[in-house]
């Protein structure tokens, strides 16, 4: 039954349908190589209270600011609305052809 609503995907919809399909596919492919995403990280947040100095706090493990801005630059493409792989599009396309 998949198979038959994935035939009506590709052979009703429209070619540019189909390339906002394969663009969403291959930039998730893409993000999914992020080494964020990839090997994820380890966050430590620690507080501490102490009548005498206050409250202080320290933050271990973040990951590097190269890796946090190529995830965040490769994950806009599924957030902005003038992408051709916007995440809403997609769905929108795909519930077009294969409502259930």
């Amino acid at each position: 039954m998949m198979v038959a609503k994935i035939s009506k995907l590709t052979t009703e919809a429209t070619p540019k349908e189909l390339k906002c399909i394969e663009l969403f596919k291959n930039r998730a492919i893409d993000l999914s190589t992020n080494s964020l995403i990839r090997d994820g990280y380890k966050l430590r947040v620690g507080l501490q209270i102490s009548s005498e100095d206050g409250p202080s706090y320290d933050i271990e493990s973040l990951p590097s600011e190269e890796a946090f801005r190529s995830l965040l630059l490769g994950f806009r493409h599924f957030l902005m609305k003038k992408e051709d792989c916007y995440f809403l599009r997609i769905l929108k396309i795909i519930d077009r052809y294969i409502p259930d």
